[in-house]
């Protein structure tokens, strides 16, 4: 590489000057999890993660034992109606564990994709 011209009145050279370059390139799939990029910034996740928790269940009477509390009484409203509906005496779980066990997604899917409808809506103009 060629030595550059001096900067303006300085006697710098354009290779002691240069920064490095970032080249930003598209991925080629829609869904690509940079697992390494995230165990970099875990850190920054967790403290993300933190700061909703606590904003959701600040101003609550129960706080954070409302998160347990709410699907532990779904799963007793739901063991007591559908657990009249359920004939089965051979199962080998018991069904307040299966009710629990297809709940437990349920409520973390269902949350997480009224999370993104709302984030969406909510940054309409960044969009």
């Amino acid at each position: 590489m060629a030595e550059a011209t001096p900067i303006s009145s300085g006697t710098i050279s354009h290779r002691e000057h240069a920064r490095p370059v970032t080249v930003i390139e598209p991925k080629e799939s829609w869904f690509h999890v940079d697992l390494a990029e995230l165990w970099r910034s875990r850190e920054l996740l967790y403290f993300f993660c933190w700061r909703d928790v606590k904003i959701r269940y600040k101003q609550t009477f129960l706080g954070v034992a409302w998160a347990i509390l709410q699907p532990a009484l779904l799963m007793v409203v739901f063991s007591i109606f559908f657990g009249r509906l359920n004939n089965s005496e051979k199962a080998t779980i018991p069904f307040p564990l299966f009710i629990c066990a297809g709940i437990l997604p349920w409520t973390f899917f269902a949350t997480a994709l009224s999370n993104a409808a709302n984030s969406v809506v909510g940054a309409e103009r960044m969009i």
